[in-house]
């Protein structure tokens, strides 16, 4: 897990959640100091600290392309977006990370580019207006090719998009490729059956109690027939014990990096 909403701390203490960088770890990889829950397992964290150069270095190039050739102050929106998307995306590619059973990524980098596109400007020419819009449509196509270009496997890939920041919920979207989704289909179903779906596609058995089942109308009839669901009652509740903290913490830099970025005011 890369970079999802809410992660941090990564793991309690003695808790086994995995290969998780959590919202905080890249603020973490950029400032240094002593690991503070941003990063699991905490051995991960020197190793990507030892690259993080080189992947800045590669990072930034992408990042100065998707901006090409735009007013800049466009551009520097446009360009810091892509730097958090694309840093995202490189870390996903590290042996670590992508050699398991389930990654999952959050690329917020559209979501802060289209805020601060459209709800941050004083433009008010047509052309201004028309500039910021374009970027957008460019950002679409550069996240793309950012996911384009993650080495090709036999993974199925699920792809959600919900819009962010609004004050009435908007549809979202739920795409599914590979062997098992089935071609063309089009369903119409609720975010809660993500979770039901991804267990299935794992072979995990899926929880009776959960809000929504698994978005059967999206996959291959062959396949749900030769992968038939398996069920559990429940998994139960998890409670979080009060963390004990260690390290450096980063709440005041991680409330900047928030205000920088437009969640917090």
């Amino acid at each position: 897990m890369i970079q999802w909403w809410a992660t941090w701390p990564a793991a309690e203490d003695g808790e086994d959640t995995g290969v998780v960088l959590s919202d905080r770890a890249l603020l973490r990889l950029e400032q240094g100091g002593t690991l503070d829950g941003e990063i699991a397992p905490a051995a991960l964290y020197q190793s990507l600290e030892e690259t993080w150069a080189a992947r800045r270095a590669r990072v930034g190039t992408v990042a100065q392309s998707a901006a090409a050739d735009m007013p800049a102050d466009v551009a520097a929106i446009v360009s810091r977006s892509a730097s958090l998307d694309a840093t995202i995306v490189d870390l996903a590619q590290e042996r670590a990370l992508s050699n398991v059973d389930l990654q999952v990524l959050y690329l917020p980098g559209l979501d802060i580019a289209q805020h601060a596109l459209l709800t941050g400007t004083t433009a008010t020419a047509p052309s201004a207006v028309a500039a910021r819009v374009q970027a957008i449509e460019r950002y679409y196509v550069f996240l793309d090719g950012l996911l384009d270009a993650l080495p090709r496997t036999d993974r199925t890939v699920m792809l959600v998009l919900q819009p962010g920041r609004v004050t009435t919920p908007g549809s979202g979207l739920l795409a599914l490729a590979g062997v098992p989704a089935r071609r063309g289909a089009t369903v119409s179903t609720t975010a809660e059956s993500v979770a039901a779906t991804a267990l299935y596609l794992l072979g995990v058995p899926v929880a009776k109690d959960l809000a929504q089942p698994v978005a059967e109308p999206l996959l291959a009839p062959a396949f749900t027939a030769a992968h038939p669901t398996r069920f559990i009652d429940t998994y139960g509740a998890r409670h979080l014990a009060p963390r004990r903290t260690s390290g450096q913490p980063l709440d005041q830099e991680m409330i900047e990096r928030m205000r920088s970025l437009g969640y917090v005011k």
